[in-house]
């Protein structure tokens, strides 16, 4: 049956293919053969595709890296960090960052090069960041903080702290933005921005990152069709390609890049902090996983502060009721009881008025 618009744009659809900043090779489940490798392997590892697709994983990887990405993937389904390497490439050593997963009967190995520049001056930004999120004591303060902490690491022109309610309608609660006419603070967005399987993949991978929206999609050689096997789902890595829906909902917003990493608390997802650039970005890897860094720190102070205003909360609460207790032997009126309480009251519950009901 021919599909319809709406198939062709529903979210749940998977691209053969991925994005430019890095490449991609498909082995066995036991990292021995290679089924698939992305378009662009000679540009990026300096192998053509020919070569590759009759190479064993140990030719191609090296012995040392496939020995560790096996005994990393014996008993998890992908890397707990992303390995760093260094290969010869076109004559000359590349730094890699490698992240390596299973989907299905296959493994899965991701190649995003790496640059050097700029990591020594990353390193005191951050650490500097880090230290004045460990010390912030109030909830909104740290919130603004947290947002301007990304930006400042990443340069992205707009980033916005997104908290769900609980019908997954999300609220921009902080903003950094460049651009103030483009300014999305307090904006309410549907839950169809950011429906339920996209939500079910930060449970996977809690960030999605995408440095050029109109880069054209590298497709997998062969098609996975061609050897019978299961189109890839590339959640647990970097390179996923844009699917149709989220490049027109981007292109639509006037975004050229992006970055998203998802806060999630002891239950569910809580809020996911959104990055945009106005035109390409090729942030690097080290300021990609710095920002997840900075993301992390602040979500676990933000808990932390939440669990105390609610424990000093509920404190307030007995005490009121106490007070009220003993109250209960003497005679009083019930317009005493608002002379005497209501202004606490209001206070407590962060309300404008009281109402008695006797």
């Amino acid at each position: 049956m021919e599909s319809t618009f709406e198939d062709q744009y529903h979210p749940a659809i998977m691209i053969e293919g991925i994005q430019p900043f890095g490449c991609l090779i498909r082995f066995d489940a036991y990292l021995q053969k290679v089924f698939q490798v992305s378009a662009n392997l000679q540009k990026v590892l300096g192998v053509s595709i020919d070569e590759a697709l009759v190479s064993s994983a140990g030719e191609i990887l090296g012995s040392k890296l496939q020995y560790r990405l096996q005994q990393a993937l014996a008993k998890n389904l992908r890397l707990s960090a992303a390995l760093t390497i260094n290969r010869q490439v076109h004559g000359s050593y590349q730094r890699f960052h490698v992240m390596a997963y299973r989907y299905e009967n296959s493994i899965v190995v991701e190649f995003e090069p790496l640059s050097r520049s700029g990591e020594q001056r990353l390193m005191p930004i951050v650490n500097e960041w880090l230290s004045r999120l460990a010390k912030v004591q109030q909830i909104g303060q740290l919130q603004q903080m947290l947002v301007q902490s990304v930006q400042a690491v990443t340069g992205y022109d707009r980033v916005l702290l997104c908290q769900f309610d609980s019908q997954w309608q999300r609220t921009a609660i902080a903003e950094e933005c460049r651009d103030s006419a483009r300014s999305l603070l307090n904006y309410r967005f549907p839950a169809s921005d950011i429906p339920a399987i996209v939500r079910d993949r930060y449970a996977i991978n809690p960030i999605r990152h995408i440095p050029d929206v109109q880069a054209r999609v590298v497709p997998l050689v062969p098609a996975s069709d061609s050897l019978n096997l299961p189109t890839l789902d590339l959640t647990a890595g970097v390179l996923r390609a844009l699917s149709p829906f989220h490049y027109q909902y981007l292109c639509e917003i006037n975004i050229a890049a992006s970055l998203s990493i998802a806060i999630t608390n002891e239950q569910q997802l809580w809020g996911v902090l959104i990055c945009h650039h106005f035109s390409a970005s090729e942030i690097s890897a080290a300021e990609r996983d710095a920002a997840f860094n900075l993301v992390q720190m602040a979500s676990q102070r933000l808990f932390l502060l939440q669990a105390r205003q609610q424990a000093y909360f509920l404190e307030q609460v007995l005490n009121s009721r106490e007070l009220l207790s003993a109250e209960r032997d003497k005679v009083v009126q019930p317009t005493t009881l608002l002379d005497k309480y209501a202004k606490n009251w209001m206070k407590l519950f962060n309300c404008s008025g009281i109402a008695l009901l006797y």
